[in-house]
């Protein structure tokens, strides 16, 4: 389990975060035993709830879904793994939901989107998923943390989607996004919601 704590809310992006009357801050506890991320939490509120809006987001591990041995060994052996902040500036948190039509598809309609294919929709060729994010894993370290309590909730996020990456990465990440968001190269980002995304430098160490 792990758990996001933001202080003064989420900003947008860097530039709306510029907006916010402090600057924005965020704690990862993790955990196994969930009562103590709750204990986290209950103690952050005690001591500066009263001068600040403290904003949770919880996430879980789940082994990787929608994958097979081939799609493991293709597209997350070669994914980076998890550095300092000396090495791996910034940090980026967004909030993901998919919408009622994602969860009512049969789940190996769902899968087709992480690989390439041909959408049922337009007729053409799309990379999918897995393809337009494979040039960033290696120098992109990323989590995805899903909802403890279920998918497709009513006002929960699905997903946590969690990055790392070092400042001459940036381009690369945000070029990468925008491919993801892309309906044409992506057809899975029409079912997709996003929430206020969260971008700040990471501290030294963890």
């Amino acid at each position: 389990m792990i758990e996001f704590l933001s202080i003064n809310g989420f900003g947008v992006d860097a530039a709306a975060s510029a907006t916010l009357p402090v600057t924005t801050h965020v704690t990862q506890v993790t955990s196994k035993y969930r009562p103590s991320l709750n204990d986290a939490e209950k103690e952050l509120r005690r001591r500066v709830g009263d001068l600040a809006q403290i904003t949770t987001l919880s996430g879980a591990v789940r082994v990787p879904q929608y994958t097979s041995v081939e799609m493991y060994a293709w597209a997350y052996t070669q994914a980076k793994a998890r550095t300092s902040g000396r090495t791996a500036q910034n940090a980026i948190i967004v909030p993901i939901r998919k919408s009622a039509e994602w969860w009512a598809m049969p789940p190996m309609e769902r899968h087709q989107y992480f690989y390439p294919h041909h959408d049922r929709r337009s007729g053409c060729p799309v990379a999918g998923h897995a393809e337009l994010g494979r040039t960033a894993a290696p120098k992109i370290f990323r989590r995805v943390f899903y909802n403890p309590n279920g998918e497709g909730l009513d006002g929960e996020w699905d997903f946590i989607a969690y990055f790392e990456c070092a400042d001459e990465d940036l381009v690369l990440f945000e070029e990468t996004l925008a491919a993801m968001r892309d309906t044409t190269r992506n057809p899975e980002s029409q079912f997709v919601e996003e929430g206020p995304i969260w971008r700040g430098r990471r501290s030294l160490r963890w």
